[in-house]
């Protein structure tokens, strides 16, 4: 039975959406799915050594937006489908491969589920709210779907809630982690040293003690809070960087750190690459990310891969209580979840952890274990190929 998989988030495209479908369809068997997505640069090197199919659209993804987008995604599927037999479509973004999913329904007869990641829904909803032509068009490709994958049970309790879905037909699929990519110091090449003085160098950590951040530099990631409460943290731990990984506009953060007196302790790295990455989770000392809800909640954490990143390099995690952060991240058990706009309690939590290395290094491999034994893509690949083969079954597709 194969499946197609319609996203704009794939890789060589970066990002949390990104990592969770090529994270599922790879972990699929290969003759079982298919995926249609953009073309984004590096696309032909990162293709050419997939065990799976993958078609990408003739246009770059800055030049392929809105309804030429849809229609391009439709006259390509519509041929798709039937070439590779293709029984159950994949929607991957919300609403763009709604509408695609929607019309291959009707056309071809073909159901579909949708993957909903928290922050998609919030703003599908919003835009909703905002025109009624779209609220109802959106209705009718939520109520068409044959099922629903939510990334956390807070998400799973948003499609519930926002858009009246009968849980039944709701499974959660967690991110998994490559364990065998994202992994302790002590388990990694030879080459480790080697790597370790060079981004020692490259950044200018000169082996102090460090907080790590991976994320976007938006507001909703908190980064900011962090850096308000490094001037606090930096009386009791002078020498202590934090360094932000991610692309975004510094300005503002730049600004922040220099109004807190924290400037010389910050280190922005911009894009890494994987190996970079890694090194930079065994680096540090403990893994900080403080998300919060903006815009009204439309800017929210559905899950948050990364503390499972660094949960799997043996870290311990200090998160912020905001969306599906707390199924990430256990309070006690693997780290510590804060209130995201207490900066004074933000700073005393890391400043405690700090102190207490017994207690980090206990935190850190109790996280560890739990990703090992919880979150591989190879577990959640197989949630998703046995509710491929249900949907297929319940509908009778041959």
């Amino acid at each position: 039975m194969k499946s197609l998989l319609i996203t704009g988030d794939f890789p060589p495209r970066s990002g949390g959406m990104a990592n969770y479908y090529f994270g599922i369809v790879s972990k699929l068997p290969p003759e079982q799915v298919v995926v249609l997505t953009l073309r984004r640069q590096g696309w032909a090197e990162f293709d050419r050594n997939l065990a799976f199919r993958v078609y990408r659209t003739h246009f770059r993804a800055k030049r392929v937006g809105g309804i030429f987008r849809v229609l391009l995604w439709f006259l390509y599927s519509i041929v798709i489908v039937p070439k590779e037999r293709v029984k159950v479509v994949q929607c991957g973004n919300m609403p763009m491969a709604g509408y695609v999913s929607y019309a291959l329904a009707v056309v071809l007869r073909r159901p579909y589920l949708i993957y909903f990641h928290g922050m998609d829904l919030m703003r599908m909803v919003y835009k909703g709210s905002r025109d009624k032509v779209k609220e109802r068009v959106f209705q009718s490709i939520i109520r068409r779907a044959d099922g629903f994958i939510a990334n956390s049970h807070y998400t799973k309790t948003l499609i519930q809630r926002r858009l009246g879905v009968s849980p039944k037909k709701i499974t959660v699929v967690h991110p998994g982690v490559d364990t065998e990519v994202f992994r302790p110091q002590a388990e990694l090449a030879q080459d480790w040293p080697n790597r370790y003085r060079e981004l020692h160098k490259r950044f200018h950590l000169n082996g102090k003690p460090i907080l790590l951040s991976v994320g976007r530099l938006t507001r909703r990631k908190g980064i900011d809070k962090v850096i308000e409460a490094l001037s606090r943290i930096k009386q009791l731990f002078p020498e202590l960087l934090y360094v932000a990984v991610g692309q975004g506009d510094q300005t503002y953060l730049k600004k922040l750190a220099a109004q807190n007196g924290v400037e010389e302790n910050l280190r922005f790295t911009g894009y890494v690459d994987l190996a970079d990455l890694i090194g930079l989770y065994n680096l540090c000392d403990l893994f900080v990310m403080i998300p919060r809800e903006e815009r009204n909640g439309m800017d929210v954490e559905g899950f948050g891969t990364v503390y499972l990143e660094a949960a799997a390099c043996c870290k311990p995690c200090v998160a912020g209580r905001s969306g599906g952060v707390s199924e990430a991240v256990i309070h006690g058990e693997t780290g510590l979840v804060v209130d995201p706009l207490d900066v004074e309690s933000i700073a005393v939590r890391i400043i405690g952890l700090l102190s207490d290395p017994e207690r980090m290094r206990r935190f850190g491999e109790s996280g560890m274990r739990r990703v090992r034994e919880q979150f591989t893509w190879e577990a959640a690949g197989r949630e998703v190929a046995a509710l491929l083969e249900q949907i297929s079954k319940d509908r009778k597709i041959t």
